[in-house]
């Protein structure tokens, strides 16, 4: 989708349990500005749109 201007903020984190495993998590924030689109697929418009991503992980080397 186009977009305007937009503004991330994001954050985590990782720890390493043992010297084999991990774990970690990360969240996100997204903040749009507001736009019209005129696609087949998306068409609309959409009012100061917001995201929230997040994420937990978990890794183990052996």
């Amino acid at each position: 989708l186009p977009t305007g201007d937009e503004w991330r903020f994001a954050t985590g984190a990782q720890y390493q349990m043992t010297s084999a495993s991990n774990i970690g998590f990360a969240v996100e924030y997204l903040h749009m500005q507001s736009s019209q689109v005129n696609s087949a697929a998306f068409a609309g418009e959409y009012n100061k749109p917001w995201l929230w991503f997040a994420s937990v992980n978990y890794s183990y080397q052996f």
